[in-house]
């Protein structure tokens, strides 16, 4: 019987024993915030020494790496003064070295023919298409301060050339007929005109006016400018007739702004070829054609005259329609008779 009785007193201790221990737990008191906090403060603390130690290797090997940079810069820059062999070494040397952005920094800081040869064959290099970029907007400003350099040393030819090649660069990177190039291409107008290479001055500003007319309009202040130094380099150029009808095209569309109706065109539509080739026909305005319903412009074609504010005299109206077919690039003019034009 006893025998039988030590098993369940057992049992009956086990049972005891765990709910003291229950109750044990049960009289502990809670963790409040500040025991969490204390309990975790060695960890969040040992977090936070070792991102200050990473920040400040990674400020100190920053700035390593910007003093290497500054030596490596100042040993090219006696180079950059150099020849123009050493300039163009010099140049490809940052750009393997430091980065593309580095050497197209320092090739505009010293434009020259050697620091533009760099560039140029940085941007035709196999590299990333943003560091390509980097360098051809780089290529096109050195041209142009080279271009500029040799303005101020009275040497057109080579400024013209600086412009020529800048615009090549420019057109690997954006549309022929982006108004991004209108400045170089006006710089080239000018140099042209005062070189008196006036057949490559009146197919620049063609280009000119080709681009105007697609950005802003044909009765944009900039697009009449440009019929105005068109027509003053046809002058120039001995072509009084046809600079007569340009300027007064110009007067028209003047005094048409703001009105829905097109004045006579004394310019065709340029159509152009796959090498670049356009024709550009200029014709004299038929003053029958005005529409007056707009008061800009009044016309009495009974009487075959303007009125005060026409901008074309009787005489040119009466003049035959078509002066000439004209076929250009950016480089060359060739004049062609127009047996039969259309407005």
């Amino acid at each position: 019987m006893s025998e039988d009785r030590v098993p369940l007193i057992e049992l009956k201790q086990e049972q005891i024993a765990l709910r003291l221990k229950k109750l044990e737990q049960d009289l502990k008191p809670k963790k409040d915030l500040w025991d969490i906090i204390g309990a975790t403060t060695p960890l969040i603390t040992g977090i936070l020494i070792s991102g200050i130690g990473l920040y400040f290797a990674y400020s100190n090997n920053l700035a390593q790496l910007k003093l290497q940079e500054t030596q490596t810069i100042e040993k090219f820059i006696p180079h950059l003064i150099g020849n123009e062999n050493e300039k163009k070494a010099a140049i490809l040397a940052l750009s393997s070295l430091i980065s593309t952005e580095t050497a197209a920094k320092y090739a505009e800081l010293f434009p020259s023919e050697g620091t533009a040869s760099a560039l140029k064959s940085i941007a035709n290099s196999n590299i990333q298409e943003r560091d390509k970029a980097v360098a051809n907007e780089a290529l096109v400003n050195t041209f142009h301060k080279l271009a500029d350099n040799y303005q101020a040393a009275q040497q057109p030819t080579q400024a013209a050339q600086a412009y020529e090649q800048a615009l090549a660069a420019q057109e690997k990177s954006v549309d022929p007929n982006f108004p991004e190039l209108l400045n170089t291409l006006n710089q080239l107008v000018n140099i042209y005109t005062n070189d008196k290479k006036y057949n490559l001055a009146e197919a620049t500003l063609k280009r000119v006016l080709r681009i105007q007319k697609q950005s802003s309009g044909s009765r944009s202040p900039q697009f009449i400018d440009t019929l105005n130094k068109l027509a003053a380099v046809f002058k120039l150029d001995g072509k009084t007739d046809t600079a007569e009808s340009l300027s007064d095209y110009a007067n028209l569309l003047a005094q048409q702004k703001g009105s829905s109706v097109d004045p006579p065109s004394v310019i065709k539509s340029v159509n152009t070829s796959s090498d670049g080739t356009a024709d550009f026909a200029i014709d004299k305005p038929d003053t029958s054609k005005l529409n007056a319903s707009d008061g800009s412009v009044a016309i009495n074609s009974n009487q075959n005259k303007l009125l005060e504010d026409g901008g074309v005299s009787q005489q040119d109206a009466n003049k035959s329609k078509s002066e000439s077919l004209i076929e250009t690039n950016h480089k060359t003019v060739t004049v062609v008779p127009d047996s039969d034009s259309n407005m």
